[in-house]
C-alpha cells in the first residue's frame, strides 16, 4: 500500500478507509495507448481496463483515422478523437468514461489531436465540477516552436471554467526530483535528472499553481516509471498529473503490465480522488470570501452602450428576460476586476513572533515552565489588545471618511448568528440541523398559506389601459433605490442599474412597457431569496425571526414605477388615523397625539382607556384578494390591480439557515423588501378599520377619535374597559377575515385614574394590564408621567456614547470630529420624541449633568480641575442638549400650527374640552405652556410668520410673564 508523503503541505486525506459515507471516490487514470486504430483494438483495450478500478480512463496516442463517440455494447461511452493528419495519424486523445459515469458527464470537447477536455459533474456537491484535460505532448525530437504551440492549446482548455482542474496524459518531460525547498509543487518523491521539457513542464506548473501529484507519493522504485525504451534498458517518468486542487487526491499509482498488457510501452497512471463533502463545502465557502471584485462603471457602462439590449420580436418573456440579465452580467464581469485581498491581520507581527517563540517552547518540552506560563499570559493581553487597536483603527477611518459606524461594525464583526437550535410548533426543542429545516420549511409554509377564504370583488367597470414606459421613469425609480442593497436571485446590483445610464434605462422601458400591456413578468421574478433577522425574545422561537425577502433590483425598479403612478390614489384613500409609510407624516404625528390625549384626559379628569394591538406576522399573513379588493376599493386602475395580481401570483422563496435551503411557497402576505409592499399593506388595513365603523371613542370638538395607526402598530381609545373590550373582540373577528391575527399575548391596555378598574377579555383570554407601554419607541404611562421616558433616553444616551468611546476619547482625533461623531450619534438617541415633551426645570438638569459627564469624559477633564461649564462646553465644541431640545420643541410646534389638513396632530393641540372642569389647584406642566408662556394664547398665528418664529427661544419661556392657564 502506498505511502502518504505526510510532509507535504497539499495533503490531508489518509488511504485505507473502506466506508465512503459523505464522501466522493473516483478513479481516473491516464494511459498512452499507442494505438487504438480500429474498433478490435479498442474492444480489446476496453477488456484490459475491466481489470482494475478506473471510472474515467483519459487516453493518448491513439492514432485513430476518424473521431468517434459512442456508447459501446459494455455500457462505457467512448469520446476519441482523430490522429494528426499525415501517414501515421500520429497523436489523439479522448476518454472512455465507465457506464456509472457516464450520467455526470457535462461535456467533452476533442481541441486537436494533442489537447482534450472532458468536465463532469460531482455528485453530492451541487454544481462543482471537475475539468480533466488528456494531453499527448510532442516527442524529443520535435522543434521548440511545436511544445509551444503545444502548452498554448494547453492554456485554451484551461479557460473551461470549473470547480477543480486535473491535467494528466504523456508529457514526454522528465521533472525529476525538487531542486530546492521552493519548489512546493513537488513531491519528495519524483524520479530521474530534470530535463530541458521537464524544465518547461515545471514552469507551467509554477504559472498556473499546479501541483505535480505524481511526486507526492512514495512508492518502490519499480512502481515509479511510466516509459520503458524499445531496448527495455531505460525506464523514465514522463507521464504526469497535475492539479490546482491537491487535497483530493489519496493516491496516485502506476499500474504494472502483468495486469494491463497492451503492448504500448507506457504504463497506465491511475489517480484516486477522495473528495469529502462536509470539508470541501467549508473550503470552498471561505474560498469564495477571499476572491472580491471591484466594479468599475465606467468600463460598464461602455459595454453596456456597446451591446444590444434591443427586445427581439418573437420571444417569450422569459426568455427575453434572461437574455437581457445574461447580458448584463456579462458587462459586469468584463467590468469587474478579481482582486484578492489580504487576510485581516489583526494581531500585530510582536504577537506573531510570541506565538511562534511559543511553539518553539512546545516543542521543547518546556510547557511546565514559569517562562512558558508567562508568555502565554502575555500572549493573551497582546491578543486583546491588538484585537481592540484593529477595531479602534477601523472605526477612526470610518470617522475620518464620514461613512456608517454600524456599517464598519458589521464588517469587522468576527460572526453572525445562526440558531443553535429551534421550537417545534408544540414547544419541542431540537439542535438536529436536520430537523430544524423541517420545522424552519413546515413554520413558513404554514405562515404563507392562504387560510381566510376572500372572494375577489368583482370590477364593474374595465380599468383605462396601463401608458407606456418612459425612460425618464425607470431613471427617477433606479434613482430611488438605495445603493448597496443586496442583489436577488439575478445578482444584479443597484450600482448595475444605476451605472448602465441612457442604453440600459430604455430596455428597461421597452421591457416594462410590455409587462404593462401583457400583464405579464418573468418567472424569474416569482423567486427569491429570504433571509431571517431575529428581533427581540426567544431566539429559539421562529416567531422572533423578521422574514426579509431579497428581491430582484429589476423587480423593484417595476414595483417602484407602479407605485410612483399609484401613489397619489393610495395616500388619497389614506385616512389621518395612519400615520405610517406616508409623505408628510412621521411617528411624531402619532406621538404627539397620544401625549396630547393623555395629558389632556388627566388635566380635565376625562376618563381614558388606551389598548395597544399586536398582530402576529402582519405584512406575512394578510391575504392578498384582501389586498386586491382594497385597491379596487379606493378606485385604483383596475389594470394596476390585474398587474399586481400577477406580480403576487405563484411566488417561491428559499430560506437558508444552514447548507440546505427550505423551498417555501408564497400563498398570501406582502414581500418585506418590495418598495410597494408597505402601501398595499397600509391599505388593506385602512379598509378593514373603515369597514368597522366605531362610534364612541374620545370626543375632540365634536369628532371621535377611536384608533391610531403606524403601519401594523395600533392603538384604539374608549372611555371605560367594557367599551374598548368591544371594540377589541370586533377587531379580532373582521381581522381573522382578512388573515390577520391578533398576538393577545403581547397585546395590552392600560387606564388612567378616572377609568374604573375592570377586565378585558378576548374570547376568554385576559388582556394584561400594564402601568407602562412601549409605543413607537416611546415610554407612555399614567402613573409615571414622562420621568420614566426620560431616564430611557438618558440611558440610550449612554449606550450610544460608550458605542463610539473608542473614538471620542481618542487623543489622536481632532475634536471637531469628535463633536461631529456625538452630533450624529449619541445626540439623535438622546433627544428621539424631545419635540413632544413637557420637561421640568428638573428633568433639564438632569440633561445637562449627563452631558457635561460625558464632557469631561471627551476632554479628559476633571472635576477637580474645577473648569467651568462655560470653558467646557467651548473646549468640546459640542451643542448643548436642552437647547436643542427646545430648537427642536419650536420648529416642531411651529409645524403642527401650520398644518392645513386637518389631521389629529393639530385637532389634538388646539382641544380644550370645555364640557369638563380641571381638578382645584395648580395644573401639571403642560406641552404648550412655553409657547403660551411667552406669546399668548394665540401662539400659533405667531407660528404662521415662519421667519419670525425662528428667532423665538423657547428656553427663556421660565423667566417670562407667569404661567397662563388655556382659558
Amino acid at each position: 500500500m502506498p505511502r502518504l508523503c505526510t510532509t507535504s503541505p497539499h495533503l490531508g486525506v489518509r488511504q485505507g478507509r473502506n466506508k465512503d459515507h459523505g464522501r466522493i471516490r473516483i478513479h481516473i487514470a491516464s494511459h498512452n495507448v499507442r494505438t487504438l486504430s480500429t474498433d478490435s483494438l479498442l474492444d480489446i483495450y476496453l477488456q484490459q481496463i475491466e481489470k482494475i478500478k478506473a471510472d474515467i480512463v483519459g487516453v493518448c496516442e491513439t492514432r485513430r483515422a476518424r473521431a468517434v463517440s459512442a456508447k459501446w455494447s459494455s455500457g462505457e461511452e467512448i469520446l476519441l478523437g482523430e490522429g494528426a493528419d499525415n501517414v501515421s495519424r500520429t497523436g489523439g486523445v479522448g476518454f472512455i468514461v465507465k457506464a456509472k459515469m457516464a450520467p455526470y458527464v457535462i461535456s467533452c470537447d476533442i481541441q486537436s489531436p494533442r489537447v482534450a477536455v472532458l468536465k463532469i459533474e460531482l455528485q453530492k456537491l451541487g454544481d462543482r465540477t471537475l475539468k480533466i484535460v488528456q494531453v499527448y505532448a510532442p516527442t524529443a525530437s520535435a522543434e521548440d516552436d511545436e511544445l509551444e504551440r503545444f502548452y498554448e492549446e494547453i492554456e485554451r482548455a484551461l479557460k473551461v471554467k470549473s470547480t477543480y482542474t486535473i491535467v494528466q496524459g504523456d508529457f514526454n518531460a522528465v521533472v525529476g526530483s525538487r531542486l530546492d525547498g521552493t519548489e512546493h509543487l513537488l513531491g519528495r518523491y519524483g524520479v530521474g535528472v530534470r530535463n530541458e521539457r521537464g524544465n518547461r513542464l515545471v514552469e507551467f506548473a509554477e504559472q498556473h499553481k499546479f501541483s505535480i501529484m505524481n511526486t507526492f507519493f512514495e512508492k518502490k522504485a519499480k512502481r515509479l516509471w511510466t516509459w520503458r525504451s524499445p531496448d527495455t534498458k531505460t525506464l523514465r517518468q514522463i507521464d504526469y498529473v497535475l492539479t490546482d486542487t491537491p487535497r483530493l487526491f489519496a493516491d496516485v499509482s502506476v499500474i504494472g503490465e502483468s495486469v494491463i498488457a497492451t503492448g504500448s510501452d507506457h504504463r497506465l497512471l491511475r489517480s484516486v480522488i477522495l473528495c469529502d463533502v462536509r470539508k470541501e463545502n467549508r473550503v470552498l465557502h471561505s474560498q469564495r470570501t477571499l476572491i472580491r471584485r471591484t466594479f468599475n462603471a465606467d468600463t460598464y457602462a461602455t459595454m453596456i452602450a456597446s451591446s444590444d439590449l434591443q427586445m427581439k420580436s418573437g420571444n417569450s418573456i422569459d426568455a427575453d428576460y434572461e437574455d437581457l440579465v445574461e447580458k448584463i452580467m456579462q458587462a459586469v464581469k468584463a467590468s469587474s476586476t478579481a482582486t484578492e485581498p489580504a487576510r485581516r491581520r489583526r494581531i500585530t507581527p510582536e504577537a506573531v513572533q510570541m506565538m511562534k517563540k511559543r511553539a518553539r517552547m512546545k516543542a521543547e518540552g518546556r510547557v511546565q515552565t514559569a517562562d512558558y506560563r508567562e508568555l502565554c499570559e502575555a500572549i493573551r493581553k497582546k491578543i486583546k489588545c491588538d484585537y481592540e487597536g484593529f477595531r479602534q483603527k477601523k472605526l477612526r477611518e470610518a470617522a475620518e471618511r464620514r461613512v456608517s459606524l454600524k456599517a464598519v461594525e458589521r464588517d469587522i464583526c468576527l460572526r453572525h448568528h445562526i440558531p443553535s437550535a429551534l421550537k417545534d410548533d408544540t414547544g419541542l426543542r431540537t439542535t438536529n440541523r436536520l430537523r430544524m429545516n423541517e420545522i424552519c420549511t413546515k413554520f413558513f409554509n404554514d405562515l404563507y398559506s392562504s387560510k381566510a377564504v376572500v372572494a375577489r370583488a368583482v370590477q364593474n367597470t374595465a380599468g383605462e389601459p396601463i401608458p407606456d414606459v418612459m425612460w425618464e421613469e425607470v431613471e427617477h425609480a433606479v434613482k430611488q433605490i438605495k445603493a448597496g442593497k443586496s442583489p436577488g436571485c439575478d445578482n444584479i446590483r443597484p450600482e448595475h442599474l444605476k451605472a448602465g445610464g441612457l442604453p440600459l434605462f430604455k430596455a428597461l422601458a421597452q421591457r416594462f412597457s410590455r409587462y404593462c400591456r401583457e400583464k405579464r413578468i418573468p418567472a424569474a421574478w416569482k423567486k427569491s431569496r429570504t433571509i431571517l433577522l431575529m428581533k427581540k425574545g426567544d431566539p429559539e422561537s421562529l416567531d422572533n425571526y423578521r422574514p426579509i425577502t431579497l428581491l430582484s433590483q429589476v423587480y423593484k425598479a417595476f414595483t417602484r414605477i407602479i407605485l410612483n403612478r399609484i401613489v397619489g390614489d393610495l395616500d388619497m384613500a389614506m385616512s389621518r388615523e395612519q400615520a405610517g409609510f406616508r409623505s408628510g407624516y412621521s411617528t411624531l404625528d402619532h406621538l404627539h397625539v397620544v401625549r396630547q390625549l393623555t395629558e389632556k384626559c388627566g388635566e380635565y379628569r376625562i376618563p381614558l382607556c388606551i389598548a395597544f394591538v399586536d398582530y402576529r406576522k402582519a405584512f406575512d399573513s394578510v391575504e392578498t384578494n384582501a389586498m386586491l379588493n382594497a385597491m379596487s376599493r379606493y378606485g385604483v386602475n383596475s389594470c394596476y390591480v390585474d398587474l399586481l395580481e400577477e406580480l403576487n401570483k405563484g411566488c417561491t422563496t428559499e430560506i437558508k439557515l444552514f447548507n440546505d435551503p427550505c423551498q417555501i411557497k408564497i400563498c398570501k402576505g406582502v414581500r418585506q423588501g418590495d418598495t410597494i409592499s408597505p402601501k398595499l399593506f397600509a391599505l388593506t388595513l385602512e379598509a378593514l378599520f373603515t369597514d368597522l365603523d366605531w362610534t364612541g371613542g374620545i370626543e375632540i370638538d365634536g369628532e371621535n377619535l377611536t384608533y391610531l395607526l403606524f403601519a401594523d402598530d395600533c392603538v384604539v381609545f374608549a372611555h371605560d374597559a367594557s367599551e374598548l373590550q368591544a371594540k377589541l373582540v370586533q377587531l379580532q373577528t373582521k381581522s381573522s377575515e382578512i388573515g390577520l391575527e391578533m398576538n393577545l399575548s403581547k397585546t395590552k391596555w392600560m387606564h388612567n385614574q378616572f377609568s374604573p378598574t375592570a377586565t378585558v377579555k378576548i374570547d376568554g383570554e385576559t388582556i394584561e394590564e400594564v402601568k407602562s407601554f412601549k409605543y413607537l419607541g416611546h415610554q407612555l404611562s399614567f402613573t409615571e408621567g414622562s420621568s420614566g421616558e426620560y431616564s430611557r433616553r438618558r440611558k440610550a444616551a449612554w449606550s450610544s456614547f460608550n458605542k463610539i468611546s473608542t473614538l471620542l476619547l481618542d487623543e489622536d482625533l481632532p475634536m471637531k470630529l469628535k463633536a461631529s461623531l456625538f452630533h450624529s450619534t449619541v445626540i439623535p438617541a438622546v433627544l428621539y420624541g424631545a419635540e413632544c415633551w413637557s420637561s421640568t426645570k428638573a428633568d433639564e438638569e438632569k440633561f445637562a449633568v449627563m452631558q457635561r459627564s460625558m464632557e469631561r469624559r471627551i476632554c479628559k477633564v476633571s472635576l477637580r480641575e474645577h473648569i467651568t461649564n462655560t470653558e467646557l462646553r467651548r473646549r468640546s465644541g459640542l451643542v448643548d442638549v436642552v437647547q436643542e431640545m427646545y430648537k427642536r420643541k419650536r420648529e416642531w410646534a411651529g409645524h403642527v400650527a401650520r398644518l392645513k389638513d386637518n389631521r389629529w396632530t393639530f385637532r389634538l393641540t388646539k382641544w380644550v374640552p370645555l364640557d369638563h372642569k380641571r381638578a382645584p389647584g395648580r395644573p401639571k406642566l403642560r406641552w404648550a405652556d412655553p409657547m403660551v408662556n411667552m406669546l399668548g394664547q394665540q401662539w400659533k398665528r405667531r407660528a404662521q410668520d415662519r421667519n419670525g418664529w425662528l428667532k423665538v427661544d423657547l428656553r427663556e419661556w421660565r423667566s417670562s410673564r407667569g404661567q397662563v392657564g388655556y382659558r
